[in-house]
């Protein structure tokens, strides 16, 4: 499978002497299967056109000693109460209000007995594979060569050349699971390493925010972050995740660091046994992601989880995430089309995000960049190849489990205060702010209030609760190297750049909660849409022009920018005297 997008929008660096304002735009192609889609009113009628074939390169069995990393997603025989206890956590009248778990405990109480995982172990370790045990006894991460999986899950793998040169390799088969253990084990994920992004570098004419893309301080002073800044709020003492399906350039880091007179610590990497050995197709998106939350939050420890851009790579990282304990606020720029986005590995990943859930942590993630229609650039890898026109949204935004994060165009007046916002939409170029009604998911309880109950709501989760600014006419300003070695300087867009501006002002938000003595142990989710209920305008810009490219923005929350985007102080300090009660 590809096209896990990673919204992003470039402009080179002759853009920068424009008058500019935005972000991250864009999904690639995606190799998927085809779905079914409920029409709702107004939605064009389904549309299948045929693309261009893929140009993905059969090249024959994998070699047996190549390195593999497969995931082994576990049975959670606690499943059938693990709904209405997560249902629990945001509901005062349950006995599980506010009773959240540590990864031990979330283990404890819904995995599996250990000596049942024991002999998923033994039969792993028994083919010569390591395996890495998460205390939440959701998965078990293994890793070998090619020869060892392949003899023990009795298929074969195969490589394939991506349009874009990278090597991967697939299954041929279907894993074999001993009888015994097969009541264990829910699904192996990870076996299909088909790069699962693709980039989208588009030149754009910016207006409206001054001296170009925005600079850290260009984005504080729009939405009253420096007001946290003057209060003593850089991140200082609270770590942020962050899943980089890529790696990057120390030395860009170094130089945004001096262009802008920051001084935070040396980013933490933890490198997951698929991470890539050098900088990849990506390395652009991680360093648009390290420095929207560099800017914001400049004293903060951003814990760099990296992991290559594969269908699978979601568990093990959002696993090793809960595992660690070290974060309560993750930043996620990638996604797929959902209706394509594999069975066995959506669930996989919803266990780990459930676990994430539990244990207090806030994913945000970004919406997507193709409007209402997320699946309008998927490819097959084989057979029949089409471009889906029907409305979709994206997984894992559209998780009940995480905080999907739409975008905006932004504008500001002449002394860079805020001026306006509107949803993100491009009609001639099909980039917009991803929003839309899930498929797959049902609406949580907690995702209530004005405009959430609509003439398109069906029970289905919505998408998006919040907005940044992500349109590429009002981009970011980001340095990184290529894979190549060239060096860019570009103003970059998309919900890719929202989605770590809205984690990071978070970010912000946990350290007034802690230097005023207040536990921020509780998933933002429930907490932003009670705030909204009780707030208002007054904690977000509620915006109500532009659209999905389907449903208009309007009053309250809508399907292109949820609830809004940040008064960062006011929406801050309504969330700390909210967990504070």
């Amino acid at each position: 499978m590809r096209d896990v997008y990673r919204s992003r929008v470039v402009v080179a660096a002759l853009a920068l002497l424009l008058v500019v304002g935005g972000c991250a735009g864009g999904p690639p192609n995606p190799t998927t299967r085809p779905g079914t889609h409920a029409q709702r009113d107004g939605e064009p009628a389904p549309t299948s056109t045929p693309v261009t074939p893929p140009t993905d390169i059969a090249l024959g069995p994998t070699p047996a000693a190549d390195p593999v990393s497969l995931t082994v997603s576990l049975r959670l025989p606690g499943a059938p109460v693990l709904a209405g206890y997560l249902a629990g956590l945001s509901d005062p009248a349950s006995p599980s209000y506010r009773q959240y778990l540590s990864a031990e405990e979330f283990g404890a109480r819904f995995g599996l007995p250990p000596a049942e995982i024991d002999r998923v172990v033994a039969w792993l370790e028994g083919g010569g594979l390591a395996v890495t045990r998460l205390p939440q006894r959701t998965s078990l991460l293994a890793s070998g060569t090619a020869g060892q999986a392949e003899r023990l899950l009795g298929i074969a793998l195969a490589d394939r050349q991506a349009a874009g040169g990278r090597r991967y390799h697939v299954p041929v088969g279907t894993p074999h699971i001993p009888g015994e253990l097969a009541k264990d084990v829910a699904a192996i994920v990870g076996l299909d390493t088909e790069p699962a992004l693709s980039s989208a570098f588009d030149g754009v004419r910016a207006q409206d925010v001054p001296n170009g893309a925005m600079t850290p301080v260009d984005v504080a002073r729009a939405y009253g972050i420096d007001q946290l800044w003057n209060a003593g709020l850089h991140g200082e003492g609270v770590s942020v995740g962050l899943v980089a399906l890529d790696t990057f350039t120390a030395s860009d880091v170094e130089r945004f660091d001096r262009r802008n007179g920051i001084s935070g610590p040396p980013i933490d990497v933890v490198r997951m046994p698929d991470a890539l050995d050098a900088p990849g197709d990506e390395t652009g998106e991680v360093a648009l992601d390290i420095q929207v939350l560099r800017g914001i939050a400049p004293s903060a420890q951003i814990v760099a989880y990296e992991a290559s851009t594969n269908f699978g790579s979601m568990a093990p990282v959002i696993g090793r995430i809960v595992a660690d304990g070290r974060v309560r606020i993750v930043s996620i720029s990638f996604g797929l089309c959902e209706k394509y986005y594999p069975d066995d590995v959506r669930r996989a990943d919803e266990q780990e995000l459930a676990a994430a859930y539990a244990a207090g942590i806030s994913v945000f993630v970004a919406s997507g960049d193709n409007g209402a229609y997320d699946c309008r650039n998927l490819q097959l890898r084989s057979g029949p190849q089409h471009r889906d026109l029907t409305a979709s949204t994206d997984w894992p935004s559209s998780s009940a489990h995480a905080i999907a994060v739409g975008g905006t165009y932004l504008t500001v007046r002449q002394d860079g205060t805020y001026l306006g916002e509107a949803a993100w939409t491009d009609p001639l170029s099909g980039g917009s702010t991803g929003g839309g009604l899930s498929t797959i998911v049902r609406r949580p309880d907690w995702q209530v209030g004005a405009g959430v109950d609509n003439a398109d709501s069906n029970g289905m989760r919505q998408v998006p609760d919040v907005a940044g600014p992500a349109d590429p006419a009002s981009g970011f300003e980001v340095q990184y190297t290529e894979q190549d070695g060239s060096f860019v300087d570009a103003m970059v867009g998309g919900t890719s750049a929202a989605t770590p501006f809205f984690a990071a002002t978070m970010v912000l938000t946990q350290q007034l909660a802690e230097r005023e003595g207040i536990a921020f142990d509780q998933p933002l989710g429930p907490v932003l849409y009670q705030v909204a209920a009780e707030q208002g305008a007054n904690a977000f810009h509620d915006i109500v022009r532009g659209s999905n490219l389907l449903e208009d923005a309007g009053p309250g929350w809508d399907y292109a920018t949820g609830l809004g985007s940040p008064r960062a102080p006011q929406l801050g300090r309504a969330i700390v005297d909210f967990l504070a009660r």
